[in-house]
């Protein structure tokens, strides 16, 4: 894939009738600093801390037709921004975004009501995270050349797609005298011929992942079964927030990003299910493997909060 240098300064623009059917996305600012924050801790090491609730802010679509105007906008964001796939809905174009309590007549939340996946050509987000990945499932990854190739193996038209991949805004951060962190992680977006369809397309690259062998479950703090692969099959949602702008660095931190590649391509239709039921058997055999640990976290859990209910009362 190539890369992109960055140009300009400002979005563009939601372009109306004109690209009706083109891709757009939608950038969010809030009123303070949202997504990530790395600090030097107390005793010298590296600190990284959270802020994920988008409660007050602006909401802007805008085109982004191609590769290379979406690698612009990523370019441009900020540790105010964070961005969503979908769009306004009623055509609206720009609007003020607040929690459900507060809205007033005019304004818009984060929800299904005010964003909607439009059918037509838009951005599905392929989302790459390592930190529950078992030691089996990352051997298979490396065997295949690691995270792209491992999806381009599960979606073979990948390869000659539009798509732009961005590492994960922790990559390239570092302290004085430190080597800058590698980013494992990932999001790869690629533009799909009807954007509307993308909880189907990741359910069907969900199975797949079962199918061969690129997908396991966790097990939650409550001992419930929580279905991971090397893509994340819950990011489809039209008013999903994602977190890919650059992050605040405190005193002392500094970030040598890595660079966001991409490259022109085709705009990709849903893919085939996967023949057979081996992606079901093997969904099954991993769950009956993991049923015995995660019945005892559950039990575990259930003591633990019956002894807080019992100090409550």
């Amino acid at each position: 894939m190539r890369k992109h240098a960055q140009a300009g300064t400002a979005y563009p623009s939601d372009g109306g009738e004109a690209t009706e059917n083109k891709a757009k996305i939608t950038v969010l600012t809030h009123g303070s600093f949202i997504g990530k924050r790395f600090d030097i801790a107390p005793d010298g090491t590296l600190a990284k801390t959270s802020q994920a609730t988008f409660y007050n802010g602006t909401a802007r679509v805008v085109d982004a037709p191609d590769a290379a105007a979406l690698v612009g906008i990523l370019n441009r964001l900020t540790p105010h921004d964070v961005v969503i796939l979908g769009v306004l809905k009623h055509g609206r174009t720009e609007a003020p975004i607040k929690t459900a309590r507060h809205a007033a007549a005019g304004d818009a939340t984060r929800s299904l009501d005010h964003f909607e996946h439009r059918s037509g050509e838009g951005w599905l987000l392929l989302d790459h995270d390592t930190k529950t990945m078992p030691v089996d499932v990352g051997a298979r990854v490396d065997t295949l050349g690691g995270g792209v190739k491992a999806i381009e193996h599960i979606w073979p038209e990948l390869v000659d797609a539009e798509r732009v991949m961005k590492p994960s805004s922790s990559g390239g951060v570092y302290t004085e005298g430190q080597e800058p962190s590698v980013a494992t992680g990932f999001h790869l977006s690629a533009l799909v011929a009807d954007v509307s369809k993308s909880k189907d397309i990741l359910d069907r690259l969900m199975a797949r992942a079962w199918g061969a062998g690129l997908a396991w479950f966790t097990i939650s703090k409550s001992g419930a079964l929580l279905e991971r692969a090397i893509i994340d099959a819950a990011v489809a949602g039209p008013e999903r927030l994602v977190f890919t702008a650059p992050p605040k660095l405190g005193p002392g931190v500094y970030r040598d990003a890595p660079a966001i590649q991409w490259q022109h391509g085709d705009v990709l239709d849903i893919p085939d299910q996967p023949h057979g039921n081996t992606w079901h058997q093997n969904k099954m055999a991993a769950r009956r493997r993991m049923a015995g640990e995660a019945a005892q976290v559950r039990a575990e859990y259930i003591g633990k909060q019956a002894d807080k209910l019992a100090k409550d009362t």
